[in-house]
């Protein structure tokens, strides 16, 4: 079976020669692609509690979990995924949520 990190790669493997990567640039004051998606990653279950996903459900507050609690390490559910439908329509919903041109996941967008 070809886990999650292999499933894009022909061979198999996950290789930085066979894929892209995710610079660790400082664009302006706030942001730098490589610290966002280190950050993002550091808030994902652990491997060990059965999460082999890259985009989890995010959890719901509730008893056992507050957002706000500053002991709060881990924001997303570990083993449910986002659906194909909700990676498809998040860039066209950024895209209304920050007032910008409506944008599509196949479409070239140049954000800077």
């Amino acid at each position: 079976m070809t886990s999650e990190k292999d499933k894009n790669h022909k061979v198999g493997q996950e290789e930085v020669d066979n894929a892209g990567f995710i610079p660790y640039i400082q664009i302006n004051q706030y942001f730098n692609p490589g610290a966002l998606y280190e950050r993002y990653l550091s808030y994902l279950p652990t491997p060990d509690s059965g999460s082999a996903y890259l985009f989890n459900q995010p959890k719901v507050m509730s008893k056992t979990f507050n957002f706000m609690d500053p002991d709060c390490k881990v924001f997303y559910e570990a083993k449910k995924k986002v659906g194909i439908n909700t990676v498809r329509n998040m860039l066209p919903e950024l895209c209304i949520a920050v007032g910008a041109e409506r944008q599509t996941n196949h479409q070239g967008i140049e954000l800077f």
